[in-house]
């Protein structure tokens, strides 16, 4: 299969980001599950979600970058299996994102 690639979200992308936030949120809620949970492990939960989607689309891996002072991201990735494969630094931003990276089971 390919290669996915994210780029610049643009004003059509971010309606369809905050439509799928609110889907996903309420739909939690009803479940019984709300923000506060978060610290609980839904992060994770919605991780393994995402490669599992993606895995089931013909990808073998999974690549993202993380704010490197995010502390609780990079802990929950490294838990997660990912590996680090190098930093960005993006224009007028002091410090460097992590390049992670994640080969799925097939």
């Amino acid at each position: 299969m390919g290669i996915a690639e994210i780029t610049a979200l643009q004003v059509e992308d971010l309606k369809a980001v905050k439509s799928l936030y609110t889907s996903v949120t309420r739909n939690l809620r009803k479940s019984g599950n709300y923000q506060w949970d978060w610290i609980y492990g839904l992060g994770s939960k919605l991780l393994r979600f995402a490669e599992a989607y993606i895995a089931s689309h013909g990808y073998t891996s999974i690549r993202l970058d993380v704010y490197a002072e995010n502390a609780a991201a990079l802990g929950m990735y490294q838990r997660g299996g990912y590996s680090e494969r190098g930093n960005v630094r993006y224009p007028f931003r002091k410090v460097p994102y992590f390049c992670f990276e994640k080969v799925l089971n097939k």
